[in-house]
């Protein structure tokens, strides 16, 4: 049986967590801890709508500007396109 928490006791959120039963207690911890050690570092990569966001176009005007090459080129991982955060930084510095 899974119990429920509001996480705003945690982490000052509002989103609900179900605590699984002890055996699976371990696995959670070490994504929460995961989770927790992540907040505050900058992301290095996007993807394109993150990418969009990032630079405060909306995804379709980002999908144009990539397409026509006014925006940085992604670097493709695991079969998919990224755009680099430093290569954002540069872009929208140069504007």
């Amino acid at each position: 049986m899974m119990r429920t928490i509001r996480l705003c006791h945690i982490l000052g959120m509002g989103h609900d967590l179900a605590i699984p039963e002890p055996q699976e207690a371990s696995v959670l911890m070490r994504s929460f801890v995961t989770a927790l050690n992540r907040i505050g570092q900058p992301r290095a990569l996007f993807g394109a709508e993150e990418a969009a966001q990032y630079v405060a176009v909306s995804p379709r005007t980002w999908a144009r500007l990539v397409s026509s090459g006014q925006a940085p080129a992604p670097v493709e991982l695991r079969g998919r396109k990224l755009w680099r955060r430093a290569e954002l930084d540069q872009w929208i510095s140069r504007l």
